[in-house]
């Protein structure tokens, strides 16, 4: 990836070869949703998903050029291959983890639960008032 200006958070997803398809979701919570299957890039252009994968491994990554220090971020993971299935458990075994950058400096990893937990949907973590706070649970 690109040296980030300063105040650009970027959020990189990577995991196994299965499942094959991983899709990184961003929502800036009443503004926009940006993944594949939604905005790709926020109207306002101040986010963007960098890159999408589907055959596995990744890396998927979305950058956030403009930080909104009052707004309030989630991030998740859909194991969009086996969407059909809310019994699955393999998004717990993917592998998966998300490495967050902010300023060019690593912020944090964090890893998928691996307790073999059912479910299609990783909350990863919440970025609210400049402040991350890890969620890292599976769910539907």
């Amino acid at each position: 990836s690109k040296l980030m200006d300063l105040g650009q958070i970027r959020i990189v997803l990577d995991w196994g070869n299965s499942p094959s398809d991983l899709d990184l979701h961003l929502e800036k919570t009443g503004q926009y949703h940006i993944s594949y299957h939604h905005k790709i890039v926020a109207d306002d252009g101040s986010a963007q998903l960098d890159r999408d994968d589907t055959n596995g491994k990744g890396p998927e990554t979305i950058t956030i050029t403009d930080v909104d220090d009052k707004a309030t971020y989630n991030c998740y993971v859909h194991d969009y291959s086996n969407r059909n299935n809310p019994k699955s458990k393999k998004l717990s075994k993917s592998k998966a983890r998300i490495t967050v950058y902010n300023d060019n400096q690593l912020e944090f990893v964090i890893e998928v639960p691996t307790d073999k937990e059912e479910g299609t949907r990783w909350d990863a973590f919440q970025l609210k008032k400049s402040v991350f706070k890890q969620s890292n649970r599976i769910a539907n």
